[in-house]
């Protein structure tokens, strides 16, 4: 069995750069549908789950160049399907959260069910809720058909604190005529991090025409990383272990 072997007794120093948040880098590459200019992304780690969401995107329409060692040029000019992968969708969890960005700018998506790790009890109903509340249709057999004629801002109350139910809204929400008010939202700082991203590309969680503008994020460094560091480095070390 492979296994780490860590040898205490030397004092730590140096720099660490944490990597992105990669729930952050996630729902960041699904928004960057909502405009049709050009959008930079940094701090996104290099891992399967992002390469994963980068090839859904990329056959979706979208365009994605790599220009730095963590930087990404992301161009949704022209959404040319609507139908997600259903052996890409199937890597990833958040998967689900094109349903948002898709409706929003194009009226519909083809959504297999999403994949991920198996978690309990992990079901989409409060996305669909949320979703349907603003205005959208939902039939399901294989897969999620999603479509919206037009999407109407509304006052949801979300059956539970969902973090990707909470940010597909939001996604959704933006681009929806009037005012949405979510109740019950998640508040993790990844959450908090893709409103200011939606802020940026021009509004207040941003009106629907706002969103034609290019713009630049860096994801929020991820947390645990971080934490980890900042704890091995401040950690006294014992006089004796027993």
């Amino acid at each position: 069995m492979e296994r780490f072997v860590v040898q205490g007794g030397v004092p730590l120093s140096g720099t660490v750069t944490a990597s992105g948040n990669k729930n952050a880098a996630l729902k960041l590459i699904a928004a960057c549908i909502l405009t049709d200019e050009p959008v930079t992304l940094h701090n996104v780690p290099d891992i399967a789950d992002v390469r994963a969401m980068l090839n859904i995107v990329n056959l979706l329409g979208v365009t994605s160049e790599k220009v730095g060692v963590s930087s990404w040029r992301i161009h949704a000019k022209e959404i040319t399907s609507r139908a997600v992968d259903r052996g890409l969708a199937s890597q990833i969890r958040a998967s689900i959260v094109l349903a948002g960005p898709m409706v929003a700018r194009c009226g519909e998506i083809e959504l297999p069910p999403p994949g991920g790790d198996i978690i309990g009890r992990r079901r989409v109903d409060t996305h669909m809720l949320a979703l349907k509340a603003l205005g959208a249709e939902i039939n399901f057999g294989e897969k999620f058909t999603i479509s919206a004629k037009e999407l109407r801002g509304a006052d949801i109350l979300l059956d539970e604190a969902s973090v990707t139910a909470t940010e597909n809204t939001l996604m959704a929400a933006v681009l929806a005529k009037g005012t949405t008010i979510i109740r019950n939202a998640a508040c993790e700082p990844h959450v908090q991090d893709l409103c200011h991203f939606l802020n940026t590309l021009g509004g207040t969680a941003v009106s629907s025409a706002s969103a034609r503008i290019s713009s630049r994020w860096a994801a929020l460094s991820a947390r645990r990383p971080s934490l980890t560091a900042a704890c091995a480095s401040k950690t006294p070390r014992p006089s004796t272990c027993g």
